[in-house]
């Protein structure tokens, strides 16, 4: 017991140092090609086509992507998910912490999540004023694709789930935390362009967090094998990569630090209130 909690410190941990060390440093997000790439496509071929393209080519590719990664997980079943589940299982019984994590792994949950993004789009809506339906359509696309590829590659895979649940490969939890729930961080700050960058880090931070205690839990209380964790988060970046390029093409938004870009008139769509072209 006393391990797995030293493990779950020294991951958030972990976590929490690569936030102060970005918040510390000079890094800025004008690395973040793909946001770099869908202005360029954007710029050539008209922000409403090239959004859908991003769309549905990024759909293909998380799916075909993590499609191997299934046949892979189905392998390495007995020789790394069954002698895991089974070092965890007998241990994972101590009262606090487990009702910890039991509380914890809710924020995975179908429920809780549908819950979120409503109530996160309606508040976003608010913020993006003449833009309003931007938001909504994100969430509401990102939250579609989501289920609808964990579906998918959890019927194609057909590797099982452990004796104690149903849970199944990619752990849709992690991927819902991940994609999700990124996403909405991302279009609070597309929403918020003067918001301080301590804030911008200490979000995705955040967020990095909530991703391994979530896949952290979901192996603690032996509802996913390890590697549905894994590939959970994996399929959930994916997607949220795919948001992220796909937003940016539509709304030309830039992250702070990114410079200054130079118009064109071919992009139609339009950015939310506040934000700086």
């Amino acid at each position: 017991m006393v391990i797995l909690f030293i493990v779950w410190a020294l991951g958030a941990a972990i976590i929490a140092l690569i936030g102060l060390l970005a918040y510390a440093s000079d890094w800025q997000l004008n690395w973040f090609r793909p946001v770099a790439w869908s202005h360029r496509l954007a710029s050539r071929i008209g922000a409403i086509r090239a959004t859908a393209i991003i769309v549905l080519a990024g759909a293909v590719f998380t799916f075909v992507a993590c499609l191997p990664l299934g046949l892979l997980a189905k392998q390495l079943e007995p020789a790394v998910d069954r002698p895991v589940f089974q070092w965890i299982y007998p241990r994972a019984h101590h009262a606090a912490f487990t009702s910890a994590n039991e509380l914890l792994t809710k924020m995975g949950n179908h429920s809780q999540v549908r819950v979120v993004c409503v109530v996160a789009a309606l508040a976003l809506a608010v913020t993006w004023r003449r833009r309003f339906f931007v938001p909504v359509i994100v969430i509401a696309t990102a939250f579609f694709l989501e289920k609808l590829g964990q579906s998918l590659l959890a019927r194609i895979v057909d590797r099982g789930h452990p004796p104690t649940t149903l849970g199944t490969f990619p752990s849709g939890g992690c991927a819902k935390v991940v994609s999700l729930y990124g996403v909405i961080i991302f279009l609070v700050l597309a929403s918020a362009p003067t918001l301080a960058r301590r804030w911008r880090i200490l979000m995705w931070t955040m967020l990095a967090l909530a991703a391994w205690v979530e896949a952290f839990s979901r192996v603690y209380l032996s509802k996913h094998w390890l590697t549905d964790a894994v590939a959970g988060l994996v399929y959930g970046t994916f997607l949220l990569l795919v948001m992220v390029a796909a937003t940016a093409a539509f709304t030309q938004y830039r992250p702070a630090g990114a410079g200054p870009r130079a118009p064109d008139r071919r992009i139609t769509a339009t950015h939310p209130a506040g934000t700086n072209n």
